[in-house]
């Protein structure tokens, strides 16, 4: 999905996986993460990386650097720069 750029069918898998009790682990989410970042959703890649703490997981540096580079994408530099000194 994040190759083709379809960030939305990438997002629809995801919920459909949690609304079907799947375990969505880091790596899902992260990925999801990237296609969003791709498709220059910064909204929605924030959304992702704060849905970690929801799901008792803990984002690692890939999905820091995936919603900071989408922040800097979509010119939210101080939210960009609020990641980097959380990551």
């Amino acid at each position: 999905c994040a190759r083709a750029w379809r960030w939305d069918y990438a997002l629809v898998l995801l919920t459909h996986m949690e609304s079907r009790a799947l375990a969505v682990d880091r790596i899902a989410r992260t990925a999801v993460m990237g296609a969003c970042e791709k498709a220059s959703t910064w909204g929605c890649t924030l959304d992702l990386l704060s849905s970690f703490s929801r799901r008792s997981l803990q984002p690692d540096w890939m999905a820091y650097n995936i919603a900071i580079v989408a922040c800097a994408k979509g010119q939210q530099w101080a939210l960009a720069l609020h990641l980097l000194g959380v990551a």
